[in-house]
């Protein structure tokens, strides 16, 4: 179960990457009439942060967004650069930094979240629960079988 031959015409994987690319560009085209210079995984790293109580240390949120320490890196300089979040140093780990949502980071995340459960509810519309239910356990499960050790 779960193996494929040469004459299989969709492999898991790439079906999984179009649909990102589709869901990326309509994530964008979403997020653009905020004009808030954020890409969907930016948004993700601000929901994460408010979620951590507006403020978390670097590690974690790389940990939680499943990405690596350079490219959450440039991500996080762009957000600070845009006035959406700030660092610090860690007050209890001299090595650890703490990323923390600006004021203008919590007023994005207050207006868009509203906007970012319709745009869930649009992705979604017509999948019963269950099969929703279903996707996340495979999704988890695919994620699993892929992750580092």
């Amino acid at each position: 179960m779960g193996t494929h031959d040469m004459t299989d015409a969709r492999f898991a994987g790439l079906e999984i990457k179009k649909l990102e690319i589709l869901l990326s560009r309509y994530a964008i085209s979403y997020l653009k009439k905020y004009d808030a210079d954020l890409c969907p995984l930016q948004t993700e790293a601000l929901v994460v942060i408010h979620d951590n109580g507006g403020s978390m240390v670097q590690k974690h949120l790389e940990s939680i967004l499943g990405i690596r320490k350079s490219t959450l890196s440039g991500m996080l300089n762009t957000m600070i650069k845009n006035g959406f979040i700030e660092k610090r140093d860690s007050e209890t780990d001299q090595r650890s930094k703490v990323v923390c949502l600006t004021r203008k980071g919590e007023e994005f995340y207050d207006t868009a979240l509203r906007d970012l459960v319709l745009l869930d509810n649009t992705i979604t519309a017509g999948i019963p629960p269950e099969d929703l239910e279903t996707m996340m356990r495979v999704i988890d499960r695919m994620r699993s079988n892929v992750e580092d050790d």
